[in-house]
Protein backbone atom coordinates (compact mmCIF):
# COMPACT_ATOMS: atom_id res chain seq x y z
CA UNK A 1 0.00 0.00 0.00
CA UNK A 2 2.65 2.44 1.17
CA UNK A 3 4.83 2.14 -2.28
CA UNK A 4 2.03 2.30 -4.15
CA UNK A 5 1.10 5.66 -3.00
CA UNK A 6 4.84 6.60 -2.97
CA UNK A 7 4.50 5.67 -6.69
CA UNK A 8 1.57 7.82 -7.87
CA UNK A 9 3.44 10.81 -6.39
CA UNK A 10 6.08 10.21 -8.56
CA UNK A 11 4.11 10.72 -11.70
CA UNK A 12 0.61 12.64 -11.99
CA UNK A 13 -1.63 14.83 -13.40
CA UNK A 14 -3.50 18.18 -11.30
CA UNK A 15 -4.77 20.63 -11.23
CA UNK A 16 -3.23 24.45 -11.62
CA UNK A 17 -5.72 27.35 -11.74
CA UNK A 18 -7.25 26.63 -14.69
CA UNK A 19 -4.60 24.55 -16.24
CA UNK A 20 -3.65 21.08 -16.09
CA UNK A 21 0.03 19.87 -15.42
CA UNK A 22 2.30 17.01 -16.03
CA UNK A 23 4.62 15.73 -12.40
CA UNK A 24 6.86 12.94 -12.96
CA UNK A 25 10.47 12.27 -11.80
CA UNK A 26 13.25 12.01 -14.43
CA UNK A 27 15.43 9.73 -12.38
CA UNK A 28 18.08 10.94 -9.63
CA UNK A 29 20.53 13.66 -9.31
CA UNK A 30 24.35 12.60 -8.57
CA UNK A 31 23.92 12.70 -4.96
CA UNK A 32 20.62 10.27 -5.22
CA UNK A 33 18.11 13.07 -4.99
CA UNK A 34 14.81 13.00 -7.01
CA UNK A 35 14.71 14.89 -9.97
CA UNK A 36 11.16 16.25 -10.18
CA UNK A 37 9.73 17.76 -13.72
CA UNK A 38 6.80 19.65 -14.12
CA UNK A 39 4.86 20.27 -17.61
CA UNK A 40 2.12 22.55 -17.31
CA UNK A 41 -0.49 24.90 -19.68
CA UNK A 42 -2.47 22.02 -20.96
CA UNK A 43 -6.29 23.20 -21.04
CA UNK A 44 -7.92 19.32 -20.39
CA UNK A 45 -7.28 16.34 -18.31
CA UNK A 46 -7.00 14.57 -21.21
CA UNK A 47 -4.21 16.12 -22.92
CA UNK A 48 -1.90 16.22 -19.65
CA UNK A 49 -2.57 12.68 -19.11
CA UNK A 50 -2.03 11.84 -23.29
CA UNK A 51 1.64 13.84 -22.72
CA UNK A 52 2.40 12.43 -19.30
CA UNK A 53 1.98 8.45 -20.91
CA UNK A 54 4.50 9.82 -23.71
CA UNK A 55 6.99 10.99 -21.49
CA UNK A 56 6.72 8.09 -19.25
CA UNK A 57 7.22 6.06 -22.82
CA UNK A 58 10.07 7.98 -23.47
CA UNK A 59 11.84 7.64 -20.28
CA UNK A 60 11.33 3.96 -20.03
CA UNK A 61 12.86 3.47 -23.87
CA UNK A 62 15.75 6.29 -23.05
CA UNK A 63 14.91 8.86 -26.02
CA UNK A 64 13.69 11.03 -23.23
CA UNK A 65 15.31 14.69 -23.74
CA UNK A 66 14.85 17.24 -21.03
CA UNK A 67 12.98 20.17 -22.56
CA UNK A 68 15.35 22.95 -23.21
CA UNK A 69 15.25 26.36 -25.20
CA UNK A 70 18.89 25.65 -26.71
CA UNK A 71 18.69 26.85 -30.50
CA UNK A 72 20.78 25.15 -33.18
CA UNK A 73 23.37 28.06 -33.41
CA UNK A 74 24.19 27.55 -29.78
CA UNK A 75 24.49 23.65 -30.25
CA UNK A 76 26.98 24.16 -33.34
CA UNK A 77 29.00 26.97 -31.54
CA UNK A 78 29.52 24.02 -28.81
CA UNK A 79 29.57 21.28 -31.49
CA UNK A 80 32.44 23.27 -33.12
CA UNK A 81 34.57 23.88 -29.53
CA UNK A 82 33.85 20.40 -28.80
CA UNK A 83 35.83 18.56 -32.71
CA UNK A 84 38.57 21.65 -32.98
CA UNK A 85 41.00 19.64 -31.19
CA UNK A 86 40.05 16.55 -33.48
CA UNK A 87 39.85 18.07 -36.82
CA UNK A 88 42.57 20.74 -38.99
CA UNK A 89 42.73 23.65 -38.25
CA UNK A 90 41.87 24.32 -42.22
CA UNK A 91 38.96 21.61 -41.59
CA UNK A 92 37.77 22.95 -38.64
CA UNK A 93 37.74 26.59 -40.24
CA UNK A 94 36.07 25.79 -43.22
CA UNK A 95 33.17 24.35 -41.04
CA UNK A 96 32.96 27.34 -38.75
CA UNK A 97 32.83 29.26 -42.33
CA UNK A 98 29.71 26.81 -43.44
CA UNK A 99 28.35 27.12 -40.09
CA UNK A 100 27.75 31.18 -40.21
CA UNK A 101 27.80 31.62 -43.19
CA UNK A 102 25.13 29.66 -44.39
CA UNK A 103 23.05 27.13 -41.24
CA UNK A 104 22.86 29.89 -38.92
CA UNK A 105 21.10 32.59 -41.15
CA UNK A 106 18.84 30.56 -42.61
CA UNK A 107 17.84 28.15 -39.53
CA UNK A 108 20.61 28.79 -36.88
CA UNK A 109 17.06 30.52 -34.65
CA UNK A 110 15.60 27.03 -34.62
CA UNK A 111 14.93 25.62 -30.80
CA UNK A 112 17.16 22.16 -31.40
CA UNK A 113 14.36 19.83 -30.02
CA UNK A 114 11.80 21.39 -32.71
CA UNK A 115 14.09 21.27 -35.57
CA UNK A 116 12.60 18.50 -38.42
CA UNK A 117 13.82 16.97 -41.17
CA UNK A 118 11.47 18.70 -43.35
CA UNK A 119 13.58 22.14 -42.26
CA UNK A 120 16.95 20.67 -43.20
CA UNK A 121 15.57 19.58 -46.16
CA UNK A 122 14.44 22.67 -46.93
CA UNK A 123 17.58 24.95 -46.21
CA UNK A 124 19.58 22.59 -48.36
CA UNK A 125 17.49 22.60 -51.46
CA UNK A 126 17.43 26.68 -50.67
CA UNK A 127 21.60 26.35 -50.65
CA UNK A 128 21.47 24.45 -54.05
CA UNK A 129 19.54 26.48 -55.32
CA UNK A 130 20.61 30.12 -54.61
CA UNK A 131 23.26 29.40 -51.58
CA UNK A 132 26.01 31.53 -52.89
CA UNK A 133 26.21 35.17 -50.93
CA UNK A 134 26.12 37.48 -54.31
CA UNK A 135 22.90 35.92 -54.90
CA UNK A 136 24.28 34.31 -58.37
CA UNK A 137 23.09 30.56 -58.20
CA UNK A 138 23.56 27.50 -55.82
CA UNK A 139 25.76 25.85 -53.79
CA UNK A 140 27.52 22.40 -54.97
CA UNK A 141 26.30 19.55 -53.29
CA UNK A 142 29.77 19.13 -51.75
CA UNK A 143 29.43 22.16 -50.36
CA UNK A 144 26.21 21.71 -48.72
CA UNK A 145 27.50 18.49 -47.15
CA UNK A 146 25.12 15.88 -48.59
CA UNK A 147 26.70 12.52 -49.45
CA UNK A 148 25.55 10.93 -52.91
CA UNK A 149 25.71 6.84 -53.23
Amino acid sequence: MQGQRRRSRERHVRKRGNKWAVVYDEGRDESGRRIQRWRSGFKTRREAERELTEVLSRLEHGIYAQPSSKTLADFLEEWLQAVRGQLRPTTWSSYKMLVDKHIVPRIGSTPLQKLTALQLNAMYADMLERGRRNGKGGLSVRTCGIRTP
